[in-house]
């Protein structure tokens, strides 16, 4: 019997610094199975990461907090559908 196949999704309140806005966005719209929801110039971004497995969901949460100028990237919301 073969296994079913996961799909995670994740939201996550991205903390930036808010003079670079424009770069994060930017940074943040190339990620692959990353989607930028919103974003407010005090620094905040809503963003929602979705892949196959923990572990892609895990390595593009990891590329968001790499993004130059990223503070923080907390995740809210997983589900595993």
């Amino acid at each position: 019997m073969q296994a079913e196949s996961e799909y995670h999704v994740s939201s996550l309140v991205v903390q930036f610094k808010p003079e670079l806005q424009e770069s994060i966005a930017q940074a943040l719209n190339v990620l692959d199975h990353v989607e930028l929801h919103g974003i407010d110039p005090v620094g905040k971004a809503v963003v929602v990461v979705d892949g196959d497995d923990e572990r892609s969901l895990a390595d593009s949460i990891e590329e968001i907090r790499n993004v130059p100028g990223v503070i923080t990237a907390s995740v809210v919301f997983h589900r595993i559908g």
